[in-house]
């Protein structure tokens, strides 16, 4: 069995193996895993703050002693909701799945800026207009693909640049 540790370290995080198990590969996945059960943990509970305060602001009926900018009963209700387990996101307008253009803005992109080495992830955040100390806003919002893609579900825009990164990947080893 190996052993796995994490730390901050230039505003990103580092993980070091401890103990190297005798399948790495494993270890590997089982930590993949992990950080995507992480991921769509907090990507739920964004959603559902998002979708609190959507409808306070464009759905309340103001029957439950909401008025004007005061708004406190229904996102308590909300709130209490979401600790109960109940689901009431029908409402919340819903994020895009697709664009007619996202392949071949993500094509340009990649051939405009080959000299970088990109992951999916990467690609995705740029898209969205998220930083990371790889690729900080200051550099990286120059590009007009800068948050151009905000409409569209992160996962979407990761799955596609994963796909136009295997096209362009595999016409340099040609």
């Amino acid at each position: 069995m190996g052993e796995i540790t994490y730390e901050m370290k230039d505003l990103a995080y580092c993980y070091r193996i401890i103990e190297v198990p005798t399948d790495l590969l494993s270890l590997s996945a089982d930590n993949t895993r992990w950080l995507s059960e992480v991921e769509n943990c907090k990507v739920r509970k964004m959603d559902a703050m998002f979708n609190a305060a959507y409808f306070a602001l464009n759905l309340c009926d103001n029957m439950q002693g909401c008025g004007g900018a005061n708004h406190t009963p229904c996102l308590q209700r909300k709130i209490l909701d979401y600790f109960s387990g109940v689901d009431n996101a029908d409402f919340c307008k819903k994020i895009g799945q697709s664009s007619p253009f996202l392949r071949a803005d993500l094509k340009v992109f990649l051939q405009s800026n080959s000299h970088a080495r990109f992951t999916p992830r990467a690609v995705a955040r740029v898209m969205h207009g998220i930083a990371s100390p790889a690729y900080p806003s200051t550099a990286w919002s120059k590009t007009h693909f800068w948050g151009r893609y905000t409409h569209i579900d992160f996962k979407e825009v990761m799955e596609a640049a994963k796909e136009e990164l295997k096209n362009f990947v595999g016409k340099d080893t040609l």
